[in-house]
């Protein structure tokens, strides 16, 4: 904030050249006017004229805003420009009255223009000296009102007019009785003959009087004593000496000296009516944005400002209003906050609570609801109670149609029924069909959506409309694949005839699903090809989405993404990807670019957009997720960060997915919508989960590189695992494998025979001597199909174990040894039944063989699962 200066931001539209036309708005608002006089010297023109402080072309339009405005000879295109203007102090002092004559006077009807409209201003230090700021604000009504932890709930006297004070005060004991917070005048009422000022305060107050002898605690009263200034006075005093804890005022009737002058004399809370705002900012070009306006009346002394509601009787969109709120609460200067209590109105009913919670994120408020409360069939006792119960719902994070079920005044209002009656609930059929880049990653999608309560199974191949009538009833099915390890040649042979069964299946979700950590290059498990190859066959459903969710990031297994960027946690520290000690090292897919989009950018011409956390955090993600789409990129990452963020673009993902949508990404796609779904009722808040027995012996086998297995496998050879090591280098020579396998196959089973679960590994960590053997001899010999090959010889090891022994539980690590070791088993299905660790839950295979079938495994990927994982495996839950 500059010290000497006045700053304000402007949005104009002109179609003369912009530079010259703010020019021209500067000189009218300080030294010039329109046409040069003798008096204006350099001198006088450096000391006291306004200054372009910033300038930026923000769009283009033909047709003019507003009318009245001057036209270009040079065309009829008009650009829209933000621009920032400033002025020394020393113009005018700090003075708002006069600061109103220079940020907004002979502005908005300059022929230059035709559209501009006042978005922000910043003020110097002097005018928070100067002026009083809230007496009372946040804190200071909290304290009068005895509420803290949650918003006021408040109403306004309706009808607006026509009760005596006597009627007005038998409303008012209802509401006392009923627990209401806060209550005030309609700006309506005043000072009539048909309700007096003073009778009206003396009959209300007596009554809260009662009230608070009885409970304690005295409900707020805001009595409206707009009028003139020595009028404001006497109604404040009245107010005052008869224990009244606030007064109202309507700001644009005071005007700012009115208001200047109330706040100095004010011993109570202000309330700040903003009736009358629309004619200062319906146009969007014209006028003020209530950000720049809500800063003057802050500084004259309101103490609660109206910012009205979500889905509110005015015009005003939903984002706008919540802007508005978080603006009173954002401080204005370092040494004097001037925080004021934003005022929830117009419109408002229990339906809106959960939203404008979510929104906000505080319960720094007053929530002010007249017919919401008035209107109630059980009475305004019963509306109060409603709203109670609706935010009290929200602050438990439980949706409003489930808590209404339970507490009748909640459901027994029209908004409650409404709630309940249009409580959304899940289409029939399967919700989702994914497909797998690999086994680990296939098997997490599995176990978010069965623990959630949605049965779900995963095929190793595309199943066969027979194999399909052994699942009917599943919510979810997929297809877990190899791809990850994959080339681009690969995957259009072999991705298409897997898709096409999968959008068969009708369900409105189809998951690509690619690893947390996005393994991935041009080369290598390319997810842009997928995109490419995805996008037309999930498409050519009339009322397919025109959209697809890019959703990587999971805070529940510890990935993140902030504008655009992909973050993972290594060791209890937080990793940008490109700079992840393991993803940077990766063998097969080193991470280079921690951009989602640039990352993927790679791999497909697919233009790919951000909805970044800052609109998801503020609420205007479907504003964002529309402007993208207009400008072509279809692909839209969204970012993820905590829960809040997640259950958001849950919504965003299911409120806009169509008739069907193709989404891309980790079983963050899962959890999101998973978290959107209990939020919205339609899915329970928890979901019981099967525990598996402990065994006393597992077969485990690792053919992973990560350092997050090495360590694991230390930790397991530490309780009781006996470690095999089985050099993969020896995969390149077909004989020198069969005997290899064959050794390891030989020794764990002599593990089994002591008792004890083996465990075989083809490294431990990436500095494995063994790792470099491997890439010594593969680079030599040119070897192709290695991997495949060490995977299912491990599969091959499991199989022999299995069918010659009694061992009932299997633990594999390793993504791409995952899905060999699968399908050597001839596993072609598996359920998740226990979770064990995040992204690896024990699973019941499926399978011909008798021995197989109903075997329960656990895959992991190499980054994924805890340090204690194999011995979670062996005792069927998560022991750390």
């Amino acid at each position: 904030m500059n010290a000497t200066r006045i700053e304000a931001d402007y949005l104009i539209e002109t179609a003369h050249d912009p530079r010259r036309a703010i020019a021209a708005m500067a000189g009218e608002q300080s030294s010039g006017t329109f046409v040069p006089i003798p008096g204006e010297t350099e001198e006088l023109k450096a000391r006291s004229a306004a200054r372009i402080e910033a300038l930026e072309i923000v769009g283009e339009t033909e047709e003019p805003s507003l009318p009245g405005s001057s036209a270009s000879s040079t065309g009829s295109t008009r650009v829209r420009v933000k621009t920032t203007l400033s002025w020394p102090l020393d113009n005018i002092g700090p003075s708002l009255p006069n600061l109103m004559a220079t940020v907004a006077g002979n502005l908005f009807e300059l022929k230059q223009f035709s559209g501009l409209r006042l978005l922000d201003i910043r003020l110097p230090q002097a005018f928070a000296d100067s002026y009083p700021g809230p007496n009372f604000g946040v804190s200071g009504t909290r304290e009068l009102s005895g509420v803290v932890g949650r918003p006021l709930i408040g109403t306004i006297i309706k009808p607006s007019i026509g009760f005596s004070p006597t009627q007005t005060a038998d409303l008012v004991d209802r509401l006392c009785a009923a627990g209401i917070d806060f209550i005030k005048d309609d700006e309506l009422q005043s000072d009539g003959p048909d309700c007096p000022f003073e009778d009206r305060v003396r009959a209300v107050m007596s009554v809260i009087d009662q009230h608070a002898d009885r409970t304690g605690r005295k409900v707020m009263f805001a009595f409206n004593i707009t009028g003139e200034i020595d009028e404001m006075r006497r109604r404040h005093d009245l107010v005052s000496q008869l224990g009244g804890t606030c007064v109202m005022a309507s700001l644009n009737s005071l005007g700012v000296v009115g208001m200047i002058a109330l706040g100095r004399h004010s011993q109570l809370p202000i309330h700040g009516h903003r009736n009358g705002w629309g004619y200062l900012s319906r146009h969007p070009a014209l006028g003020w944005s209530y950000v720049a306006w809500q800063k003057l009346w802050r500084l004259a002394g309101a103490d609660h400002l109206h910012v009205n509601g979500l889905a509110n009787k005015f015009c005003e969109p939903d984002d706008s209003v919540i802007q508005s709120a978080r603006t009173c609460l954002t401080p204005m200067f370092d040494t004097k906050p001037c925080i004021a209590m934003p005022v929830f109105s117009s419109g408002q009913t229990a339906k809106q609570v959960a939203d404008t919670f979510l929104a906000l994120g505080s319960t720094d408020l007053i929530f002010a609801a007249g017919g919401g409360i008035m209107g109630h069939p059980g009475g305004p006792g019963d509306g109060v109670l409603a709203l109670r119960e609706a935010w009290d719902a929200a602050l438990a994070n439980i949706p409003a149609p489930r808590y209404a079920q339970s507490h009748p005044a909640l459901a027994a209002g029209s908004c409650g029924r409404r709630l309940m009656a249009t409580a959304a609930s899940l289409p029939e059929g399967p919700l989702l069909a994914f497909y797998g880049d690999d086994f680990t990653g296939s098997s997490a999608v599995m176990e978010v959506m069965t623990f959630a309560g949605l049965p779900t199974v995963m095929f190793l191949e595309p199943p066969t409309p027979t194999t399909m009538r052994q699942f009917s009833g599943y919510r979810a099915i997929g297809i877990a694949s190899v791809a990850r390890a994959q080339s681009p040649a690969w995957m259009d042979v072999n991705l298409p005839p897997a898709f096409e069964a999968l959008a068969a299946l009708g369900a409105p979700i189809n998951h690509y699903k690619v690893c947390s950590t996005l393994d991935s290059s041009p080369t290598t498990g390319s997810i842009g090809r997928a995109i490419d190859i995805g996008l037309p066959i999930f498409s050519r459903r009339a009322g397919a989405a025109a959209w697809h969710p890019l959703v990587v990031a999971a805070p529940g297994i510890r990935r993140y993404q902030a504008f655009g960027n992909l973050f993972a946690i290594h060791n209890g520290a937080g990793y940008r990807l490109d700079r992840h000690p393991v993803m940077r090292n990766h063998l097969a897919t080193p991470m280079r670019e921690a951009d989602v989009r640039r990352h993927i950018s790679a791999q497909t011409e697919t233009a790919i957009g951000l909805i970044d956390l800052v609109a998801i955090k503020e609420g205007t993600g479907q504003d964002c997720l529309e402007r993208e789409i207009a400008a072509g990129r279809t692909v839209v990452a969204l970012d993820v960060i905590d829960e809040e963020t997640l259950r958001r673009v849950g919504a965003l993902v299911w409120e806009n997915r169509g008739s069907g949508m193709f989404a891309i990404g980790s079983q963050g796609i899962e959890y999101a919508l998973v978290a959107y779904w209990r939020a919205s009722g339609m899915l329970p808040a928890n979901a019981s989960a099967q525990t598996a027995v402990p065994v006393d012996r597992i077969v485990a086998v690792s053919g992973s590189v990560s350092s997050v297995t090495a360590a694991q496998i230390d930790w397991a050879e530490a309780n009781g695992f006996a470690v095999i090591p089985l050099d993969a280098a020896l995969a390149v020579d077909e004989p020198s494998w069969v005997a290899a396998l064959t050794e390891a196959t030989t020794r764990a089973r002599a593990v089994l025979d002591r008792g004890l679960s083996p465990l075989i590994a083809t490294a431990r960590g990436p500095d494995d001597p063994a790792v470099a053997r491997l890439t010594a001899v593969t680079s030599t010999r040119g070897e192709v199909g290695v991997n495949a090959r060490i995977g299912s010889g491990l599969g091959a090891i499991v199989g022999d174990l299995v069918h010659s022994g009694d061992i009932s539980r299997v633990a594999v690590a390793g993504g791409d040894t995952s899905g060999y070791a699968a399908a050597a088993l001839g596993i072609y299905a598996l359920e998740a039944t226990s979770p064990v660790a995040p992204g690896a839950p024990l699973c019941r295979a499926f399978a011909n063989a008798a021995k197989i079938d109903g075997l329960q495994i656990a895959l992991k990927g190499g980054q994924m699962g805890p340090v204690d994982f194999f011995g979670s495996v062996r005792a069927g839950r998560a022991i750390g």
